[in-house]
């Protein structure tokens, strides 16, 4: 068996993106789990994310049989990355090779911060991170919800110049600086496919939510209601209207990711029919 590897970044060609494709169809139908997410599928494409994929090809098939992708979301140069190896290509090491390269991939692009994210299974993942110095850091449940017609009880307009209102509610949520909530605002409304909503009761800001189109879905990036606001149907007005925008744009679904510690939040969107999909755990490397 003759195994070639390469290094492509985004945006893959077509070929290459359909030829990864195949490659996660094949793992779906083994496995039964969605990759599409981990390995940042959507984003391959794209020119506006920085990202990168190590790709393994059998050269008598000539057939993709492995992948390690890594991309940096945010834009502060910190990476999430996974890999993924063919069912009948898992046990001849071609795992070890992908991320070896991806990690050099990593360190020629100055990496400042890296996630490892695998889809949660038997534990054969954990162990294979292991090998390669890292640990269990922490765990996101894939929630999702069907796009249905149901109009908020708030009123949501578009984002225009709420800047103030926001990085004020991002500060309560989620404990931002002013300067990182002012470049999640400029990412949520200058980046493709992203949607930033303000919800308002009258002429006060009482929440945002973000929304960013992959396909027939719509993530939910982020989301957060204003403290004097809280416990008001402001969160779940927020919800109705990410779904009735997704059928609105010809979508089919709505997911969100949230940690799977947070029970607050999980109960929120299991309360607005979100069910778990997915659960997706991530690694740190571990220093020294």
């Amino acid at each position: 068996m003759n195994i070639s590897i390469i290094t492509a970044s985004f945006p893959l060609d077509q070929q290459t993106y359909e030829e990864v494709g195949e490659l996660l169809q094949t793992a779906y139908e083994a496995d039964g789990k969605h990759y599409e997410e981990v390995v940042k599928y959507a984003l391959m494409p794209s020119y506006d994310v920085k990202g990168f994929v190590v790709i393994a090809y059998d050269d008598t098939t000539d057939k993709v049989v492995a992948i390690a992708s890594a991309a940096d979301i945010i834009g502060f140069n910190t990476y999430e990355w996974s890999a993924l190896v063919a069912p009948m290509y898992r046990s001849v090491g071609i795992g070890s090779f992908v991320i070896e390269a991806l990690r050099e991939g990593l360190a020629k692009r100055d990496c400042e911060g890296e996630l490892a994210l695998v889809v949660k299974g038997e534990g054969k993942e954990q162990r294979f991170l292991q090998r390669f110095g890292y640990h269990y850091s922490f765990s996101e449940a894939v929630l999702e919800s069907p796009a249905v017609a149901a109009m908020p009880s708030y009123e949501m307009r578009e984002y225009y110049n709420e800047q103030q209102d926001i990085a004020a509610i991002y500060a309560e949520a989620f404990g931002d600086l002013p300067e990182e909530a002012m470049e999640l605002i400029a990412y949520s409304t200058e980046a493709d496919g992203c949607k930033l909503w303000v919800a308002y009761d009258g002429d006060e800001v009482v929440g945002t939510i973000t929304t960013t189109r992959q396909g027939n879905v719509q993530w939910i990036t982020a989301l957060a209601t204003k403290a004097t606001a809280r416990g008001k149907g402001v969160a779940s007005a927020m919800l109705a209207w990410a779904k009735y925008y997704t059928l609105h744009e010809g979508g089919t679904k709505v997911m969100i990711e949230v940690e799977m510690e947070n029970e607050e939040a999980l109960s929120v969107y299991k309360k607005n029919h979100f069910l778990l999909s997915q659960q997706t755990d991530y690694y740190v490397r571990k220093l020294g």
